[in-house]
């Protein structure tokens, strides 16, 4: 039961193993292109990943917990909250650099409307850049548009070897094996192999972006989208019973994050309605749609949620383990071990989840500046972030950012059921890091990431205020 990659046009084939009586995949087989997909989705940025999900495809659009209105609110903030215009581009077409190299050669890409273009200074520096920053490290601006068409070598290469994997129902990948099957057909009963049908379907570009909504809101994607033929599926933070525990042993011990909020709390419902920061928080919240999904996962991971896209990492993490699975070395490298880095603003050292500006690329030979060389001040040689301070910003629980305007807020807490403004409490909290993970932890998983992100604030705080 062999598969095989169809040429023709952007598509792959696929072979389904299905429950005839219980009409429910069994398994996949797939070659590499199919895979490389897959394993495509989670090195996407959290805010592309948002973009996506809301798009148009056979399945209508999703929304991703929190992530999705703090994509929307983004789109709507004046350009004189920000640094400059690149960053709102930066934010709303978020990049990743290396990972996005090895999609751009992918049969069947998800996100196929990644440019090919990219900046450079050509021979006055080896810094390059995938937006059109103003300035460089080095102080110059003279930035050339250069169209990217290959890189050649690993870069082309994709993410897999060519070789046969099985992927379950809920997306987990294993190497084509018997030792992998066999369980698979035990474990959901069956006993005569005239109860399994094969079945070939053709996956295109808009049945990938079906399986990538799927893989937000169920536990059956392949099922999901070639059985039943799914419609309509439940927003993500919707299908998860509680938030998985955070691992700070997990998270980066080197961040000198410390930040005083104000926040303003109901009463009644026990619930942050809205914190006021400055543009040091702001800038926290907006780079969570920078951050690559694989890194998230490398965080979270285990819980108990048990998610699609938990599935697929997982699986993604054992093949690396094998060594043997993966184009090269370097991108093993790269997907085991998610790069961080650190945005200083003015007054705090923010660890802000972006890829390191110093990272090289040694068949390229080109240092990627983003995001942190649009927002560099060249004159006092430090990261000064997506907004432009000195200004308060609002976030609201579900975490839409906006700059602070009393009239806003007033008219936000009349849209936000505030049964009386006696029921408000305000609050001065201290965050460090792991609060600030704990906000990012809950803007994927639920509704109210500042609620949930900092629940364990609200019992001691700094100071209360009458």
């Amino acid at each position: 039961m062999s598969s095989s990659s169809t040429k023709a046009g952007n598509e792959v084939s696929l072979k389904l193993l299905i429950h005839k009586e219980k009409n429910i995949v069994l398994f996949a087989e797939a070659g590499k292109d199919f895979v490389d997909a897959l394993f495509s989705f989670l090195t996407l940025p959290l805010g592309a990943i948002v973009r996506l999900a809301g798009e148009e495809s056979n399945i209508p659009a999703v929304r991703v917990g929190c992530l999705t209105t703090l994509y929307e609110s983004v789109a709507k903030l004046d350009k004189e909250c920000l640094r400059n215009e690149i960053c709102k581009e930066m934010l709303l077409h978020p990049r990743n650099m290396p990972l996005e190299l090895y999609r751009r050669k992918l049969k069947l890409n998800v996100n196929d409307s990644e440019t090919l273009k990219y900046f450079t200074l050509g021979v006055t520096c080896s810094c390059s850049s995938a937006f059109e920053i103003e300035k460089c490290f080095c102080r110059s601006s003279t930035f050339f548009a250069t169209i990217l068409t290959s890189l050649g070598g690993e870069f082309d290469n994709g993410f897999v070897k060519e070789t046969e994997f099985i992927i379950r129902n809920d997306l987990y990948v294993m190497p084509n094996a018997i030792e992998n099957t066999l369980p698979l057909l035990q474990n959901h009963g069956v006993q005569n192999i005239n109860a399994v049908l094969e079945q070939t379907v053709i996956v295109s570009k808009n049945v990938l972006l079906d399986l990538l909504k799927c893989s937000l809101s169920s536990k059956t994607p392949l099922t999901d989208v070639f059985l039943l033929k799914k419609r309509a599926l439940p927003d993500f933070h919707q299908w998860y019973p509680a938030l998985p525990e955070l691992d700070i042993g997990k998270l980066p011990n080197d961040s000198a994050m410390n930040l005083d909020l104000k926040v303003i709390v109901s009463k009644s419902s026990k619930k942050i309605v809205m914190v006021q920061g400055e543009e040091d928080f702001a800038n926290f919240i907006l780079s969570f749609l920078t951050y690559p999904l694989v890194g998230l996962l490398n965080i979270l991971l285990p819980s108990p949620s048990s998610s699609c896209l938990e599935q697929l990492y997982k699986s993604m993490h054992l093949l690396l383990g094998e060594g043997k699975y993966f184009t090269s070395r370097r991108l093993q490298y790269y997907l085991d071990h998610p790069p961080w880095t650190h945005m200083v603003s003015s007054k705090n050292a923010i660890f802000l989840p972006t890829y390191s500006a110093s990272t090289f690329y040694d068949s390229f030979n080109y240092k990627f500046n983003e995001p942190e060389a649009c927002t560099y001040d060249n004159i006092n040689l430090t990261y000064k972030g997506f907004v432009e301070g000195p200004h308060k910003f609002m976030v609201t629980d579900d975490l839409a950012v906006s700059k602070m305007f009393s009239s806003l807020c007033l008219s936000y807490f009349n849209g936000a059921d505030v049964s009386a403004i006696s029921d408000l409490e305000q609050r001065t909290v201290r965050i460090g890091l792991k609060e600030g993970f704990g906000i990012l932890q809950a803007s994927l998983f639920s509704e109210s990431a500042l609620t949930n992100g900092l629940r364990h604030l609200l019992q001691t705080t700094i100071k209360q205020e009458k």
